[in-house]
């Protein structure tokens, strides 16, 4: 496997009351997600398809605009017959400094979709992506993984998925998210 450079942050979609996504979230994105392509060089079909399972956070780095997602998700997508899905558990801590310091701790299950030969080197990212700054993994963008794990208790975490562009791999914190893209790309 390449390196692990680039790591594309999903949020959860926004959701009207009836349940559609929010079209307002789908009008950002054209703006705040893939510089100079519309929907970050995704065909409208592709966007269709993927906003209701999730939305892309802006990353603030040209690396990942000009196409790079849609050639993750078409890494992924011409490797259907050979993907893998599956879970590992993760244990995290974090320290913030408010008025005392606070120690958070916690376990989670982190799903993910990758081809089957790298399944053994992706466990390993993931959990290595758990340590946070600690990561020996050093990417462009921060992944925070060890802040949807641990989140301050006074911040919302947005985050819940990520694409892996290097290699074309997902994993996720949610597990609703990580059920809806593995029916997507048809895994098992």
């Amino acid at each position: 496997m390449k390196n692990s450079y680039l790591v594309q942050r999903l949020t959860k979609p926004h959701k009207l009351e009836d349940g559609n996504t929010n079209k307002y979230q789908a009008i950002s994105e054209v703006f705040s997600f893939g510089g100079g392509y519309q929907n970050g060089g995704l065909a409208e079909d592709a966007m269709k398809l993927l906003r209701p399972i999730f939305g892309f956070d802006y990353m603030g780095a040209a690396e990942y605009e000009f196409g790079e997602v849609p050639k993750a998700l078409s890494a992924i997508y011409l490797a259907i017959p050979n993907l893998a899905s599956g879970f590992v558990h993760v244990k995290c801590s974090r320290q913030f400094y408010k008025k005392q310091r606070i120690v958070v701790k916690n376990e989670a299950d982190i799903f993910y979709i990758c081809q089957k030969y790298h399944e053994e080197e992706v466990k390993k990212r993931i959990k290595d992506f758990s340590k946070g700054y600690r990561s020996k993994i050093h990417t462009k963008e921060g992944v925070l993984l060890d802040v949807a794990i641990c989140p301050d208790p006074e911040i919302e975490n947005r985050n819940v998925g990520w694409l892996e562009l290097d290699n074309g791999y997902f994993f996720f914190t949610d597990k609703e998210m990580f059920e809806k893209t593995a029916k997507l790309f048809e895994v098992k």
